[in-house]
């Protein structure tokens, strides 16, 4: 049931009044269970909305910690590449050296 058929209800009819208590009381306890179902649908909707917020918040954290862990491997595979490039450096000059060696022995 939407708001707008729950408020046109909500008002009780002018024949209502003048109707037998019986009539009165009824249309009082539909009511009542409308109200009730409502608000019970409102609190579901409510608890679900915690529980997305607070899943959002925890992965919102969780994607800050992996840029973190990120940033530092990033760190980590530079430092790496630059220790490659040293040692291929001083291989070469070895390998330079050694065949200059080699050629002034001959």
């Amino acid at each position: 049931m939407t708001w707008n058929m729950l408020l046109q209800h909500a008002k009780p009819p002018k024949r209502l009044i003048m109707s037998p208590p019986r009539e009165a009381i009824k249309w009082c306890e539909y009511h009542t269970t409308l109200i009730v179902e409502v608000d019970t649908k409102v609190r579901q909707v409510q608890k679900t909305s915690s529980e997305l917020q607070r899943t959002c918040e925890e992965q919102r954290n969780r994607i800050l910690s992996l840029e973190s862990v990120n940033a530092v491997l990033q760190i980590e595979v530079e430092s790496l590449q630059s220790q490659h490039m040293a040692l291929l450096v001083t291989a070469v000059n070895e390998k330079s050296y050694s065949n200059s060696r080699y050629q002034n022995k001959r």
